[in-house]
């Protein structure tokens, strides 16, 4: 593994077991076992850091879910969207972590409003969803499943998007 995957790997791994809290360069170069002036040289800061490190967990299985995707039926989407929660539940963590350091950094902020409005388009857009309120009101309610699923584990994730997709009509 080259060093540069080898701190962003150090830097998930940290934000998974402690979360945000002392997040820091130092911190992140023990987990990675590198001294504190590479990540300074690979990264020059801890909010670029965590810029490439959104892109690091963020984008690579979105890409593969794009790839997977096309041509499917609305259901096998579903069931893509599903597979993807389920077998990736760094992820939605991840996500809930990148979303403090939005709190404190624009430049963070923006990354995740861009990535928020290309999966809303791309989902509805495989659901044949057009209408910009349907769109926002589908991702608030796939957000707020997946939201309220880290906190009431027995809310059935597949029941709750299928009953969100009927609504919507999309199923």
């Amino acid at each position: 593994m080259k060093t540069k995957e080898r701190i962003l790997a150090g830097a998930k791994q940290y934000l998974l077991d402690h979360g945000q809290a002392g997040f820091t360069i130092r911190a992140i170069a023990k987990e990675a076992d590198v001294n504190k002036g590479l990540v300074h040289h690979y990264f020059g800061s801890k909010e670029n850091l965590v810029l490439e490190l959104i892109d690091y967990v963020v984008e690579a299985p979105f890409v593969e879910m794009k790839k997977t995707m096309s041509g499917k039926s609305q259901e096998d989407v579903k069931n893509l969207i599903l597979n993807l929660l389920r077998n990736n539940t760094d992820l939605v963590n991840m996500i809930f972590e990148f979303m403090y350091f939005a709190q404190h950094s624009e430049r963070i902020k923006e990354k995740l409003r861009n990535i928020a409005r290309e999966r809303r388009d791309f989902i509805a857009s495989c659901f044949g969803v057009d209408d910009p309120q349907k769109k926002y009101t589908l991702n608030s309610g796939v957000f707020g499943i997946i939201f309220f699923s880290r906190l009431e584990t027995e809310i059935d994730i597949d029941a709750a998007l299928t009953m969100l997709f009927r609504k919507f009509e999309i199923l």
